[in-house]
């Protein structure tokens, strides 16, 4: 009995001094990871923090996960402007379009932020929230990258282990992205385990639609929201002004966007 507890007790030991960050390489920038996380979370500090205001905030693309040859959203915009070309035959001698539409590298490569507002715009309004969620998780299972692999296979193990241990120290994690709203919220939650709400993105302006069938189907709710083609960005830069979309049903919302219009109150006012 006193040999298997001697051998017990290194075991335990091992497992509780194991590593949070172990693809990361023993360098400063960990070792100023670690200590900060100590520094915080211990209450003779300082510097501590209670676990309620304890909030870290991540960029996405090419932090979480790869933003190379191109933005994995804009990977999608392109997508679907070939998918949609068929319907559009003016897209093949209009610009940013006609080089979607030829692969044309030389001009995509010089895009600026108006000519993928185009795209986006023309791609992504004009469906509901719903509509557009499906045919992008339809897009991410079957697209690949040019590796070979499927996008959301090319997240940082670096930053998941980050991510974790984080929350393990009991930090929320957030996202706070210039990229689409709608796309990361998709993919936060089963790739990085990031709720929905808690992502910060651009997103387009919604327009209230009230549906006859969403009264005869699904009384006193709210029916979709449809995107149109003004844009809310995020901040692009040093300083990024978060714009988080008050749609959500969590009643802690931590921010809320007093500019978006209120819904008709229920019962909605529909012919019985």
């Amino acid at each position: 009995m006193t040999q298997r507890l001697a051998i017990l007790l290194p075991l335990l030991a091992g497992i509780a001094l194991a590593d949070p960050l172990p693809s990361w390489h023993d360098t400063a920038a960990k070792k100023r990871i670690r200590a900060f996380v100590a520094e915080v979370t211990n209450p003779k500090s300082a510097r501590y923090v209670p676990p309620e205001a304890r909030i870290a905030v991540f960029d996405n693309d090419g932090t979480l996960w790869a933003e190379k040859p191109v933005y994995f959203q804009a990977a999608f915009v392109f997508a679907r402007v070939k998918a949609l070309a068929e319907r559009h035959p003016e897209w093949k001698d209009r610009q940013p379009f006609k080089a979607v539409l030829e692969n044309d590298r030389e001009k995509l490569a010089h895009l600026d932020v108006l000519d993928l507002l185009q795209l986006v715009a023309a791609t992504h309004a004009g469906m509901t929230r719903r509509e557009f969620r499906e045919i992008a998780r339809r897009w991410l299972e079957q697209a690949r990258h040019p590796n070979g692999a499927r996008y959301t296979a090319l997240v940082y193990q670096p930053m998941l282990e980050l991510l974790r241990y984080l929350r393990d120290e009991g930090f929320q994690t957030w996202i706070c992205t210039g990229g689409g709203i709608e796309f990361v919220r998709l993919v936060a939650k089963d790739l990085y385990g990031i709720p929905p709400e808690r992502v910060i993105g651009s997103s387009s302006l919604m327009a209230f639609e009230l549906k006859e069938q969403y009264c005869n189907t699904v009384p006193n709710t709210v029916p979709n929201t449809v995107p149109g083609t003004v844009f809310r960005l995020t901040d692009h830069g040093t300083y990024r002004s978060p714009k988080i979309r008050a749609r959500h049903r969590r009643a802690n919302a931590p921010w809320a966007c007093p500019s978006w219009p209120a819904p008709p109150a229920a019962p909605w006012p529909c012919r019985p």
